[in-house]
Parts: structure tokens; C-alpha cells; sequence
């Protein structure tokens, strides 16, 4: 199998895309953008939480205090 390469930037490649799924049916679309939409949402909440974690090791224990 031959291999190609592109060399295109990645506004390039955006607008590819994008011509490509307003091809597709409107079932498809949807698909795509839920698909989408899910991938993002995990994003976002690993960020929250690897924040979140990062404040509570900051944080002191209040459960290790020598008393």
C-alpha cells in the first residue's frame, strides 16, 4: 500500500473535515457532534478533577496531625 503524506496546516485540515461531515446525513451528524460533545465533556472533567486533586494534596491532614 502506497503512503501519502500531506503537508496541509491545521486550518486546513478543519475545513477538510468540515466539508466532509456537511456530506454526510443529518443521523451522521448528530452522531458525530454527540461523539464530539462526550470527548469534550471528559476532557473538561479530568481537568476539574486533576485540579481538584492537586488542591486537596496542598491541602494539610488534618487526620495525620501529631497531637
Amino acid at each position: 500500500m502506497a503512503k501519502v503524506i500531506l503537508n496541509m496546516s491545521t486550518e486546513e485540515i478543519r475545513k477538510m473535515v468540515f466539508e466532509m461531515i456537511l456530506q454526510l446525513p443529518p443521523r451522521e451528524i448528530l452522531a458525530i457532534t454527540e461523539a464530539l460533545e462526550k470527548r469534550a465533556e471528559t476532557a473538561a472533567m479530568m481537568t476539574v478533577a486533576e485540579t481538584g486533586f492537586k488542591e486537596w494534596l496542598e491541602e494539610d491532614d488534618i487526620y495525620d496531625a501529631q497531637t
